[in-house]
């Protein structure tokens, strides 16, 4: 048995996600106005999530989809041993060259960069930088 999702949406084909313990699944409804025309609103509905395997990371996307007044949305978490639906992309991130979160400068241009957990990064003349700032802020 698997645990699943399984999401029904009215006018839509129904999705089942079988979830593995390397994959991080989101269901997200969403209303934006952002960067539209007065009336040209959009409700969307979107199941994605990501996958890892080993040090990389895939995208992966079941569905997204506008949707009406009416539309009835049904989500459930159960066991099932059925077959998942196969996701419509499933793509490898590739990350650009890595760059300081603070700074943007690339590994190449500076002499060190710490990566932190979330593709954070920050550089050596950045932690110079803060240590400068903290030492000022200690003496007054």
């Amino acid at each position: 048995m698997n645990k699943q999702f399984y999401i029904s949406v009215s006018g839509q084909d129904d999705i089942a996600i079988n979830l593995a313990e390397n994959e991080s699944v989101s269901v997200v409804l969403s209303h934006s106005t952002f960067r539209k025309e007065p009336g040209d609103v959009t409700t969307t509905f979107k199941v994605d999530g990501y996958r890892w395997i080993g040090d990389d990371m895939d995208i992966i996307s079941w569905a997204e989809f506008a949707i009406e007044p009416g539309n009835e949305i049904k989500i459930s978490f159960q066991e099932a041993s059925g077959p998942g639906t196969p996701p419509k992309t499933d793509l490898r991130f590739v990350p650009e060259e890595p760059e300081c979160s603070f700074c943007q400068k690339k590994a190449r241009e500076v002499k060190t960069l710490i990566a932190a957990p979330f593709f954070a990064h920050i550089c050596d003349e950045c932690i110079e930088t803060s240590v400068d700032i903290i030492k000022q802020r200690q003496v007054t």
